[in-house]
């Protein structure tokens, strides 16, 4: 049962506070309800299921305490929805059973201004592919959606991953940011022998270095001051039987790295504190948008652990090398986006040639996020490229590159008169767009450009597409 559907379809003020309960149980979605301080007022017992613990044991806890080091979900965005004060959506896993979810945070304000409550309502999703059709579907609880690839090279991936599927060997993804890397693996997974084992995915770049250990192989009783007592499993734990997904695995320490690699050799690990090696039987699927050669030509990561990882290395190609895909994007996104917030969007046949022209630095990520503001901010149904105009007048990546920074225009009497301030503003959008497609990295962009990290996201958000 959908609860958006639903409670589209009913009066709440009609139902009795017992009657309202039932309607809740009764979804398959994760109903997770928390009060003005973060603190747990209510949870289905989908969500029971879902993150591993009982509403009984947690009611009254601040989201902190509840969901300290990750034990239960990842990322976690609660406050990010208290903050903004408006509606949060995101892509998160269960660390209790390796699920992959989508929660939507609904914030209910007070007259104040301010917000009273938070309602999480999380979906399980899952992927798959139809080898025969060349079909690649999104699963999502009972619905589903699909889109056909009509690149050779993507789908010589998915062929890459079905033979995979059943297989126990370490893979490594590699692609740019934002091209569907974590999709593939969690489509090997679901359509192998493990599937009905944990899919348990560790973002290495965001947990931080001093702490990735203890997350992965867990630590003994008493071994920290402040730490659980009974101490505490690591992920790796969770995931036994199951899948392991490593992301981002070039942004690992030097220090962690061979730590890393004496698990995939030996299958076996040992915990914080621990004195005895505990054996393993997951299976180990890596990723990277780095060239982790180059890495290792650095001396910022270990080739024994590259070679080691990249038994089967799978590269997944940029947006902009399967442009047959981009209409068939639009459409599926488009339509995902219509769903979820109740519009009527459609794009112009023009506007499907500008979308297509576009290199998208940002990959099919991009692509999500772009056409999610799109669905919100335009206020027609139907979406012309003057509505995107700012993509057309950058002529893409393309264009940029052909700009010559010093170049001063030999006369002006041939030339339309454009204004100084425009010039400069010109000038500044395509070494913004230059700089971002290169870089992808706010940090990176205002190093670049000798500017602040403030007004390069500023800029960003400006002349580019990702917000």
């Amino acid at each position: 049962m959908n609860i958006s559907n639903l409670l589209n379809r009913i009066n709440i003020s009609n139902l009795s506070d017992c009657d309202l309960l039932n309607v809740l149980e009764s979804f398959e979605d994760a109903v997770y309800v928390t009060g003005k301080n973060t603190e747990l007022l209510y949870m289905n017992t989908s969500a029971e299921k879902l993150f591993g613990f009982k509403l009984q044991d947690m009611s009254g806890k601040i989201n902190n305490e509840i969901n300290e080091n990750f034990q239960y979900w990842y990322p976690s965005i609660l406050i990010d929805a208290y903050h903004e004060k408006k509606r949060y959506t995101q892509e998160q896993w269960s660390t209790y059973n390796g699920k992959k979810f989508h929660t939507t945070l609904i914030p209910v304000m007070e007259k104040n201004g301010e917000v009273s409550m938070v309602v999480s309502l999380s979906r399980i999703i899952s992927y798959s592919v139809d080898g025969v059709n060349n079909k690649y579907k999104t699963i999502c609880d009972e619905s589903v959606s699909e889109f056909s690839s009509n690149s050779a090279k993507m789908l010589n991936v998915l062929h890459q991953s079905q033979k995979m599927c059943n297989l126990d060997t370490t893979i490594l993804l590699t692609g740019e940011t934002g091209t569907g890397k974590n999709m593939i693996a969690r489509y090997i997974h679901d359509n192998g022998k493990r599937k009905d084992k944990p899919f348990i995915m560790i973002n290495c770049a965001a947990i931080p270095a001093n702490i990735i250990e203890t997350e992965l192989f867990g630590y003994e009783p008493h071994t920290f001051s402040g730490g659980n007592p009974k101490g505490k499993d690591g992920l790796i734990k969770t995931a036994e039987g199951g899948t392991i997904f490593l992301d981002e695995i070039g942004e690992l320490s030097l220090k962690m790295q061979p730590k890393i690699l004496g698990f995939l050799q030996n299958k076996t690990y040992m915990k914080i504190g621990g004195r005895e090696e505990v054996k393993s039987n997951v299976r180990v699927i890596a990723a990277t948008n780095k060239n982790l050669l180059d890495e290792c030509n650095a001396k910022r990561f270990r080739e024994d652990l590259y070679y080691r990882l990249s038994v089967m290395e799978i590269e997944i190609p940029p947006l902009r090398e399967r442009v047959e895909d981009i209409k068939l994007l639009v459409d599926y996104f488009l339509d995902e986006n219509n769903k979820t917030y109740g519009r009527n969007k459609k794009l112009s046949a023009d506007t499907y040639n500008v979308l297509c022209n576009y290199n998208w630095p940002g990959n099919v990520r991009q692509l999500k996020n772009f056409f999610e503001k799109l669905t919100v901010t335009i206020d027609s149904d139907i979406i012309y490229p003057q509505d995107i105009a700012f993509i057309d007048n950058n002529k893409f990546a393309n264009q940029t590159k052909q700009i010559e920074v010093s170049s001063v225009p030999k006369s002006f009497d041939k030339i339309e008169v454009i204004s100084l301030e425009e010039r400069k503003k010109a000038l500044e959008k395509s070494l913004v767009v230059e700089a971002f497609g290169k870089y992808k990295s706010c940090r990176m962009v205002a190093k670049a450009l000798s500017i602040s990290t403030t007004k390069a996201h500023r800029l960003i958000n400006l002349y580019c597409i990702e917000n």
